[in-house]
């Protein structure tokens, strides 16, 4: 199942990264069914691309009890708007009707526009 993505447009849902800190927990959407896998997918929004890196958290839970399933997976980005990363398989469990959450970190190059769309198998 794919969560927070838009197929016209070939994006994510927008996340703003933190630089000094972590970025705030972004809502990628609600499950609709028990999962025991996620990756995720990033995507570079705009024509502005700088050189950085992302370090990107996924959860899952409620707006008060996250339970964080992946920390700091690192996406690469170039000034020619290409980003990168290597696949990165998280076993977790969640139940229908769990939030998955995002969150970026970067350092001064920020990025303006990236977003990120989960994908989750199980049940």
């Amino acid at each position: 199942t794919q969560y927070g993505g838009t197929a016209a447009s070939s994006t994510g849902t927008s996340v703003t990264a933190g630089t000094t800190s972590e970025g705030t927990w972004t809502s990628i959407a609600t499950t609709t069914s028990n999962h025991r896998f996620f990756e995720f997918g990033f995507g570079v929004n705009d024509a502005t691309g700088t050189n950085s890196g992302y370090h990107v958290d996924l959860s899952v839970g409620d707006a008060t009890n996250k339970k964080v399933i992946g920390m700091d997976s690192l996406v690469v980005c170039n000034s020619s708007e290409q980003s990168s990363k290597l696949p990165c398989p998280l076993w977790a469990t969640s139940k229908t009707g769990d939030i998955i959450y995002a969150r970026t970190q970067t350092g001064p190059n920020a990025e303006d526009a990236h977003s990120i769309a989960v994908y989750a198998m199980g049940d």
